[in-house]
């Protein structure tokens, strides 16, 4: 019987399924594509080799076109990706749409594509669609597009083509037959390997994930018909191969394949034990599986499976070390947490793990057992130069030194470890072996250290030189103490000893005159490398040299991406592992995965470039690489996807005509013609001014960032206003109104670049007299021993100021929902009431009187009772001090040392009483003045403006 049935039941290991296959498992993701095609919803299946992912295509394609939808599947791999030119690629895939739907009677498409020649290739595909495809196909339309990481190997950017089908979606609001286009793409890739360009990243923030999960239980079913009637305890089969395979697709489908091949044998040898013995069902398999899996496993291992993941763990280059010690942590503790870091997202690519509850495992028992520890350890051995001698050390106990290295091993394994992220064991390695090598020197180190820097801020300021901030395996910022490149410095830097500060130009100037010394090869008949006054020969010299300022630098991106927290990640939910993934990158875990590149454009990490480019007699090297962070794309395009955009108000403003913001406010906002002629007066009387002094200091030579507006200007601003529209303006205000241009500017700007909009309210209001801003910068220079603080002003106030919107918005927000329920306790019309009467208040300029009338109370005393004003003002004053406090602690963490933060907390917490106590008297001062007289000012206080903003949102 057995025999007739595997000889209609045939299991396919490897490559689709056949759509007849009764072997095919349906799993969630098979809804979760064919709902999301049905919705129009650009979808991705984005996975592990052997996994499935052409099968469901297969499937979703046949359950779409049998309901009238046309569908078509380009299989990239088919086009071909080495040394294919963009015309080519792009004529390929026209090709291969027409044919699948069939409209190549009805096109040419040689010709068509020849005769627009003269439009770039992704730009004829566009067209392609829009007058072929659209007319000629008149049902709903699916695109397939498989293999999509092929695209990682093209020797020219595909983003373009990425662009073209976000295009296809932009389309559909302005072109509704777009409505009946959806794409699909597939493949063994994350998003941010297949776009690297960070204008066009928001593609697969539109889209849909489908997760592609293994067999689950209940669906594994149809695997197991050919064995119903062959073999008894049929769930004990199905249990012990999910516990061998955990559902592994190809893994399944091949140990289903051998059960039914080795059936006949069982039954015939052994029937009676099946039945009373549920051990031998468990014994039989695992005999199965190392016999045919395990045992000799790269012999074996046909169709490839086991060596397709070891291959793409080895090939991962410089992140190999990173991705193996990972695993080896998952294979050691069972799992580690998720955290979708760069490292954990490609070891998940090469089908070793999986996550599962927010935790990160081994897919099954088949790779653990064969890509187990002793794998791990012996390939880690293998990649290191000092493999066997690290074993030995550790063997020993780390007693014998005589398993240290010297010598010119020393040397190599130094210059081997440059450009590394090196474990603890790697790092203790070395450090041990340098204290052997430099016996004298490393025993006097510590005493060396403190004679050479008795300044606690002078020796943290220079042990940035030897001190390597760097990424884990999972993603976490890791400090490490680099031995080699702290003895180092301290001998060849002993002059700092006289200095209170490290002189950073001139010690960088030195490190980069030794880091590029070229040394060039010796012989017999020419002398060998010198040594220095250190005893370093050149050639380790430079490794060094380079070493010290690869530590600085490291400190420094650091330094950036804390700020930016600071100022910009509470709200809008990031952190600085966030950003250090982008930019501190020396393994080069953002390199494409498999993709080829020519000597001329070989891919560089952040840190490697500002070493082969800085100029160090041009510019400082903290500065410089401030700047490469800030200009970082892929950053920038992550702070753009979170609504950050890293430019000031002021540059945004001075930037953008008149013309621009008439278009911008008209056709974006949809603002009246009134708000639009207002918008135009104020930003011309800012440009009259700001502008204008702008270019004269460029002019004269001076450069950086625009500076925060000073009084003079401000007042000369609202002057000219004042003149143009007849209005008299606080500056306060006018400040508000240029910020909350400035702000509509800056997310018009996050849309087009394809950045995330929040959902908040645009308005945006700023704290008084912010152009003064008389004791922020005291505060600053308090927290800062720094000459050169221009930069880390204009930072500190940003983020300052934010601090402070943000915590007067919560300390009302607070206060007022405490109110309402205190009253609502009582009577819950009169908490409707309260609410009316501070809107109509702040709001709307009325007086008690006018107020009673429309809240129906008696008298206007019984409206001053109610609202209880100077309770409620100080009540916000109370919390919005203990708010603040706590948040610009927290950003002056940035700027300084715990020490000297804890020193200035009084001088902190008086500068911040002084501006929370001028918020509440400017509010008292407007709500004493008389109704008449507040109308014809037209100004509003900061605390008004934030209540009333506050009251808006509550409607």
């Amino acid at each position: 019987m057995y025999t007739e049935l595997r000889s209609v039941y045939e299991y396919q290991v490897g490559g689709s399924l056949p759509l007849e296959a009764p072997s095919y498992v349906t799993r969630q993701a098979d809804a979760d594509l064919y709902r999301g095609v049905k919705a129009g919803q650009f979808c991705y299946v984005l996975n592990s080799r052997q996994t499935g992912k052409s099968s469901l295509r297969v499937r979703t394609m046949q359950r779409l076109q049998a309901e009238g939808i046309s569908c078509a599947a380009v299989d990239l791999t088919a086009i071909g990706n080495q040394n294919i030119p963009p015309d080519q690629w792009y004529a390929g895939v026209t090709y291969t749409l027409a044919s699948s739907f069939n409209l190549l009677d009805q096109v040419d498409i040689g010709t068509w594509w020849r005769d627009r020649k003269f439009l770039p290739p992704v730009q004829r595909l566009s067209e392609f669609i829009r007058e072929v495809l659209l007319k000629e196909i008149h049902q709903n339309i699916a695109i397939f597009v498989d293999e999509i990481d092929s695209v990682l190997a093209l020797n020219f950017p595909s983003h373009d083509f990425f662009s073209l089908i976000r295009s296809c979606y932009n389309n559909r609001a302005n072109q509704p037959e777009y409505k009946r286009l959806t794409w699909i793409v597939l493949g063994v890739a994350t998003p941010s390997d297949l776009i690297k360009s960070t204008r066009k990243v928001t593609l697969f923030h539109i889209g849909n994930a489908i997760e592609l999960t293994g067999f689950k239980r209940h669906e594994i079913q149809p695997l197991f018909q050919s064995l119903m009637d062959i073999i008894p305890n049929l769930n004990d089969v199905i249990q012990e191969v999910l516990n061998w395979t955990g559902g592994q697709p190809f893994l399944t489908q091949k140990l289903c394949k051998l059960i039914l091949q080795e059936s006949g044998r069982l039954i015939t040898g052994s029937q009676s034990n099946i039945h009373n013995e549920k051990i031998t069902i468990t014994g039989w398999i695992e005999s199965l599986v190392h016999s045919h899996l395990l045992d000799n496993w790269e012999v074996t291992d046909e169709p490839e499976h086991l060596k397709t993941i070891r291959n793409r763990l080895l090939k991962s280059g410089g992140r190999i070390l990173r991705l193996l010690g990972l695993y080896q942590e998952i294979l050691q503790q069972g799992e580690v947490a998720a955290n979708n870091s760069p490292e954990q997202v490609e070891l998940r690519l090469s089908g070793l793990v999986f996550k599962q509850d927010g935790k990160l495992k081994v897919y099954n028992r088949i790779y653990q057992s064969v890509f187990n520890l002793i794998w791990v350890e012996k390939t880690l051995t293998n990649l290191r130069p000092y493999g066997s001698s690290l074993l030995a050390w550790e063997a020993s106990n780390r007693n014998n030194e005589s398993y240290l290295l010297g010598g010119q091993g020393l040397q190599d394994a130094l210059a081997w470890a440059t450009d590394k992220s090196l474990s603890d064991r790697d790092e203790q390695f070395l450090a041990a072996s340098q204290q052997k090598a430099n016996p004298i020197l490393t025993q006097k180190e510590e005493k060396l250290t403190e004679t050479l820097f008795p300044s606690p801020s002078t020796k943290h300021s220079a042990s940035r030189y030897w001190t390597l901030v760097s990424l884990d395996a999972a993603g976490k910022r890791r400090i490490q103490e680099i031995a080699s490149a702290k003895a180092f410095f301290l001998a060849s830097f002993p002059e700092v000893a006289t200095r209170r500060e490290v002189p950073h130009s001139q010690v960088q100037y030195q490190l980069f005159s030794w880091m590029r010394d070229i040394t060039e090869p010796y012989t017999d008949t020419q002398p060998k490398p010198e040594k220095d006054v250190t005893g370093t020969k050149t050639a380790n010299r430079s490794v060094l040299a380079q070493r010290c300022l690869q530590c600085f630098i490291s400190s420094q991106i650091e330094q950036v991406c804390l700020k930016l927290e600071a100022q910009f990640g509470t709200q809008h939910g990031f952190n600085c592992s966030d950003l250090l993934r982008f930019v501190l990158d020396e393994q080069g875990t953002r390199q494409p995965t498999g993709k080829t590149t020519s000597a001329s454009n070989v891919y560089q990490s952040l840190s490697q470039e500002i070493l082969q480019n800085f100029d160090p007699q041009q510019s400082r090297l903290a500065t410089w690489t401030t700047r490469l962070v800030k200009h970082h794309r892929e950053l920038n395009g992550f702070l753009l996807e979170h609504g950050v955009y890293l430019i000031s108000d002021w540059a945004i403003l001075n930037d953008t005509t008149t013309k621009q913001i008439e278009r911008i406010f008209s056709q974006f906002y949809c603002l009246t013609s009134m708000e639009i002629e207002q918008a135009k007066l104020l930003l011309e009387s800012y440009h009259a001014v700001y502008r204008v002094q702008r270019l004269k200091q460029r002019q004269a030579g001076m450069k950086g960032q625009c500076a925060p507006l000073t009084t003079e200007q401000l007042q000369q601003i609202a002057q000219r206003f004042s003149t143009q529209t007849h209005k008299v303006l606080r500056p306060e205000t006018l400040l508000a109104k240029l910020h909350n241009m400035a702000s509509h500017l800056r997310k018009y700007r996050i849309h087009v670049r394809g950045g995330f909009l929040p959902t908040q309210s645009i308005d945006i209001s700023i704290i008084p007299n912010r152009a003064n801003a008389t004791t922020e910068r005291s505060l600053l220079h308090s927290l800062m021993d720094d000459k050169n603080t221009t930069d880390l002003e204009t930072e500190f106030l940003d983020s300052y100021y934010e601090q402070f919107l943000a915590c007067l918005d919560q300390a009302i927000a607070d206060i007022t929902e405490q109110r309402v329920r205190k009253l609502q306790r009582k009577d819950p019309e009169k908490a409707q009431k309260f609410l009316t009467a501070l809107h109509l208040f702040h709001r709307q300029g009325k007086s008690m009187g006018e107020i009673a009338k429309q809240v129906n109370l008696n008298a206007q005393f019984h409206v001053s009772r109610l609202l209880q004003l100077k309770s409620f003002r100080t009540h916000i004053q109370q919390r919005f001090l203990i708010l603040l406090r706590d948040r610009v602690i927290n950003v002056a963490k940035v700027y300084t040392d715990p020490e000297r933060l804890q020193s200035l907390s009084q001088q902190i917490e008086q500068a911040l009483q002084e501006q929370v106590t001028q918020v509440i008297e400017d509010a008292a001062t407007e709500a004493s003045t008389p109704t008449c007289t507040k109308n014809q000012t037209l100004s509003t206080s900061l605390f008004s403006e934030r209540l009333c903003h506050y009251l808006d949102k509550m409607k």
